[in-house]
């Protein structure tokens, strides 16, 4: 997966790195590759040994910590559950998810 991170949020390292405790790596890989598949910390396949790097440590599955991840860079939530990111020129600004996320 990749982000255009010349767009906001995806340019705010913090959001990122809380989208990747996010992520139910095992889960897709149970429910869509039905079971088939490694789960590695790198976009290169581990069948490429001479290029993938075996010794970077996997992203925890973790949704507590990517609240965390946000709450620490600033970012709140309302009463709806919606996230607002810190904005210093126009105060809050409101990332709805909504059904195209």
């Amino acid at each position: 997966m990749h982000y255009n991170t010349r767009k906001a949020p995806f340019n705010e390292m913090h959001f990122r790195r809380a989208l990747s405790f996010a992520i139910p790596r095992t889960e897709i890989r149970d429910v869509i590759f039905n079971g088939r598949g490694r789960i590695v910390a790198s976009i290169i396949a581990p069948a490429n040994k001479f290029w993938h790097n075996f010794n970077i440590p996997l992203v925890p599955e973790d949704i507590n910590m990517a609240k965390e991840e946000l709450k620490d860079a600033g970012y709140t939530w309302d009463s709806e559950g919606k996230l607002h990111y810190p904005n210093k020129v126009n105060g809050r600004r409101v990332f709805d998810s909504g059904p195209g996320l």
